[in-house]
């Protein structure tokens, strides 16, 4: 047996490993992750159950490398990305697919919000990626075309709750509202100030209860007033992309 003054982490096993990286951040584990020993590295992807919410903005992106973000994504619930639209692509692509692809393995991954993108076919690979999983999927501060957004919609037969600004009024032809209701139990719409609704209210209440959808319209930024047409729900709009509203689901 080897003195105290002598042993090393690869020197003690699992519950002891166990004991000291449970205080260890996100940040400080994938810093270790790959760097030292196997056993080292098993005992940090002992740890990554503790972090089923990623967060981030990409004015400062977290430098994880693709490998770890592939496995951190296996035990993700939800992902929110701040990307902003000034960003290339390529660079917030760099975060969000390895990620997508490990959330695809483990299929967990239940909220996926993204903020201030405009999408390319390549983000639309990407959230088609974890589509079959989402319970929510939030683009309300995203550009996209119709055709996109139901691209992605007919891939998601799980999702629940879609957070966008109203499209529900549009100029093109191959638009249907009656196919977005069907994809959907709950439409949250956001109205920009100074902005008509794109209906009124008594067409959004038949709307809602011909689909048996919940839509939440509210004007942004007062998004504590908020109306409901059709079934309502007991849940705070503002707080439903975020993981623990699903924690009881998992």
């Amino acid at each position: 047996m080897l003195p105290e003054s002598q042993i090393t982490l690869i020197d003690m096993n699992d519950d002891c490993l166990d004991a000291i990286f449970k205080y260890l951040t996100l940040k400080e584990l994938m810093s270790v992750y790959g760097e030292t020993h196997v056993l080292i590295d098993e005992a940090v992807k002992r740890q990554f159950h503790r972090f089923r919410h990623f967060e981030c903005t990409m004015r400062e992106p977290p430098k994880y490398g693709e490998h770890k973000l592939q496995l951190l994504g296996r035990y993700l619930h939800s992902i929110f990305i701040n990307v902003g639209y000034s960003i290339q692509a390529r660079d917030a692509l760099a975060i969000l697919k390895p990620l997508c692809r490990g959330a695809k393995e483990s299929g967990r991954l239940r909220a996926l919000k993204l903020q201030h993108v405009t999408w390319t076919s390549e983000y639309v690979d990407v959230i088609l990626l974890v589509a079959n999983s989402l319970r929510l999927l939030d683009v309300s501060r995203c550009a996209f075309s119709v055709t996109q957004l139901m691209s992605v919609l007919n891939s998601a037969p799980k999702l629940h709750t879609l957070k966008m600004v109203s499209i529900l009024k549009t100029t093109d032809e191959e638009f249907s509202e009656e196919e977005l209701l069907q994809q959907v139990r709950c439409l949250i719409v956001i109205n920009q100030p100074l902005l008509p609704p794109s209906h009124p209210p008594s067409i959004l209440s038949q709307l809602a209860e011909k689909h048996k959808v919940s839509i939440i319209f509210y004007t942004f930024p007062h998004c504590d007033s908020f109306t409901t047409y059709g079934p309502s729900l007991i849940m705070r709009p503002m707080a439903m992309w975020h993981y623990e509203y699903f924690k009881d689901e998992l």
